[in-house]
């Protein structure tokens, strides 16, 4: 099972267990993903910009580049987020996530309702 997206001309560091720091972020358009020194993926999505499908693509595929090659549970912090267009929220709850991750956390917003 594969994505099918390729980062052109993105570098991903290999993960170095005896380096406890945050790997060094990757950035798009729309996200910035660390990695953590426990292997944990963490996707922050921006605030104030509007996210189409190909954000989405770009999104998951450097998140998944991140993990190293191997599965890894992933973040995702939509707190300060723009809602998204239906197409778009679509692909972020696709396949891709159980191709890439071990487990999914999202932080939303302190609010009722979320969005």
């Amino acid at each position: 099972m594969t994505l099918g997206v390729v980062s052109a001309g993105l570098h991903f560091p290999q993960n170095n267990h005896n380096d406890r720091r945050m790997q060094q972020p990757w950035n798009t358009r729309t996200a910035r993903v660390e990695k953590t020194p426990e292997g944990i993926v963490i996707t922050r999505i921006l605030a104030e910009v509007r996210q189409n499908l190909n954000n989405a693509v770009e999104n998951i595929s450097v998140s998944a580049e991140a993990c190293g090659g191997q599965q890894a549970p992933i973040v995702v912090n939509i707190r300060d987020a723009m809602p998204l267009y239906a197409q778009t929220r679509h692909y972020y709850t696709g396949k891709q996530l159980t191709d890439f991750f071990t487990s999914l956390a999202i932080l939303g917003p302190a609010s009722a309702f979320g969005k």
